[in-house]
């Protein structure tokens, strides 16, 4: 690969501190980055707080098992700068809603 830099999304739980070690090892500790957070409301924010804002967001269905909504929109958000985060049946988590008080939604998906 001739990538200058790796990305990676998710914390620990999702890809191993040894994986991001070993692209370490292979690529340079300083081409590799993580955006992650304990959950995925938290690494959405992440994200979130790393590309900026159009003053925009979608929020999707963030249930496991239901990323039909996210995935349909990721494109479209991707394209307009727009981030994407997750609701849940029984509401938002605190770090969306926080971080919602910066990124107006857009669109609410169930």
């Amino acid at each position: 690969m001739a990538s200058k830099t790796i990305t990676l999304i998710g914390g620990t739980a999702v890809i191993s501190q040894a994986i991001q070690d070993s692209l370490s090892e292979t690529y340079g500790k300083e081409n590799v980055i993580r955006y992650g957070g304990v959950d995925r409301n938290a690494t959405a924010v992440a994200i979130a707080a790393v590309l900026g804002t159009t003053g925009k967001a979608v929020i999707a269905n963030g249930e496991d098992g239901h990323y039909a909504d996210a995935l349909a929109v990721s494109s479209y958000a991707a394209y307009n700068g727009i981030p994407i985060f997750f609701a849940e049946t029984v509401g938002l988590s605190a770090v969306t809603a926080q971080a919602l008080t910066l990124f107006p939604p857009l669109h609410l998906f169930s």
